[in-house]
């Protein structure tokens, strides 16, 4: 499967970190940081600074760029949140499993094309110019594998105690509400 190959090459090291702290801001912006035995890649002026991945090499798609085809809704077939589908297909589950146990959480954002993720940019501003969106073409939200939840403080210890299982970490240290599926 493609989601496989893109994360066998891009998130094998996603273990080891501490948890951050819970926040409220839930607007979407990215500051993906991918980490290598628990830290940051890369710092500048403390900040990190390394976003999204590159695919493994062979991988045919971009990010960003994903057939449309290889997407499923996540939001009740409305079709506004996709993910590919190996990650819906457990995103549902982790879903369903919070709802069983009485935690509800709102999808702000998924998949998100070049296009969204350039235009996010452009408003936000990219980590390396001091804002807090990833460079456009390297976020994780362009591979279809994230997704940013509206969580309070309940919510949020109920994802960090179970979405492991469903094969989502919390892999943006600054943004609680940002979950990749890591499989």
């Amino acid at each position: 499967m493609v989601l496989a190959a893109l994360l066998a090459g891009a998130y094998p090291l996603l273990v080891g970190r501490p948890a951050p702290a819970p926040s409220d801001r839930a607007d979407g912006a990215a500051q993906e940081q991918h980490l290598v035995h628990g830290e940051p890649t890369q710092e500048q002026n403390g900040q990190p600074t390394t976003q999204g991945g590159a695919p493994p090499s062979g991988a045919e798609a971009e990010n960003g760029r994903l057939d449309p085809d290889t997407l499923v809704p996540i939001d009740g077939g409305q079709g506004t949140h996709l993910l590919v589908a190996e990650a819906a297909a457990a995103f549902e589950q982790l879903r369903a499993a919070a709802l069983a146990a009485g935690v509800g959480f709102e999808i702000n954002s998924a998949y998100r094309t070049y296009d969204e993720q350039v235009a996010l940019a452009e408003r936000l501003g990219t980590l390396d110019e001091g804002g807090t969106a990833a460079e456009p073409g390297l976020s994780e939200h362009g591979w279809g594998i994230s997704v940013d939840l509206t969580l309070d403080f309940e919510e949020l210890g109920w994802m960090r105690a179970n979405a492991g299982g469903f094969g989502f970490a919390e892999t943006v240290a600054a943004e609680p509400w940002h979950w990749t599926y890591t499989g």
